[in-house]
């Protein structure tokens, strides 16, 4: 036997449509198991008036009045966000941006990108959230447990996004994550060509 309830939460979101971010209304379906305490999450849908995201409707789009493409911003994006850290704890710079993510991006046709990358005038934290929002899954590089990686992360699997996490498997066996992302399947690699065969294999699995 079970019951079920909707039940609605405020939620901020992104619309590239009037390019502010805007209160809309997340709609969970909760699902009641009379042999069990807690509610089970079965299924959400997001009902908008201005932001067209994935599973999300707009109105200017649907009226053909929307100058964003609704495939632009939702599980149909060509881009990618990047969250990891850019530096060694020694202050050297890695190279995994430009080296192996990017290419095995544009192998499947997808832009992979990270903050540096983008041009803005307002505060970087509003543009990482916008570029998050605007990305079809990201990637998120948990080497050197880089705070602002985990918070990306968990950001964009707020906002439905999958995320991708990786991190060096020398720094894993060493050091380990955070114990909240120690259950993932996370892509552990040893150096860049590792990293580019995981990698391609992991997107072309669940992506492709």
């Amino acid at each position: 036997m079970s019951d079920s309830e909707k039940r609605t939460e405020p939620f901020q979101g992104y619309c590239p449509t009037q390019n502010k971010w805007e209160r809309v209304e997340q709609t969970y379906l909760i699902r009641h198991y009379a042999h069990e305490g807690n509610p089970r999450y079965i299924e959400s849908s997001m009902f908008c008036p201005y932001i067209s995201l994935r599973k999300g409707q707009c109105k200017f789009y649907d009226n053909n009045d929307c100058p964003v493409k609704s495939g632009d911003w939702s599980a149909d994006s060509a881009d990618v966000f990047v969250a990891f850290q850019f530096r060694t704890p020694d202050g050297i710079s890695r190279p995994i941006l430009d080296d192996v993510i990017k290419p095995i991006c544009r192998g499947f046709e997808l832009s992979a990108f990270a903050i540096t990358d983008v041009e803005y005038n307002e505060g970087i934290y509003d543009e990482i959230l916008k570029s998050i929002t605007k990305s079809r899954f990201v990637i998120a590089d948990l080497t050197y447990n880089n705070n602002g990686a985990y918070y990306e992360a968990g950001y964009a699997k707020g906002q439905g996004k999958k995320v991708i996490h990786t991190c060096s498997k020398d720094w894993f066996d060493k050091n380990g994550v955070h114990f909240d992302v120690g259950g993932l399947n996370l892509v552990l690699y040893e150096n860049d060509e590792d990293f580019k065969t995981k990698l391609r294999k992991r997107i072309q699995e669940t992506f492709m």
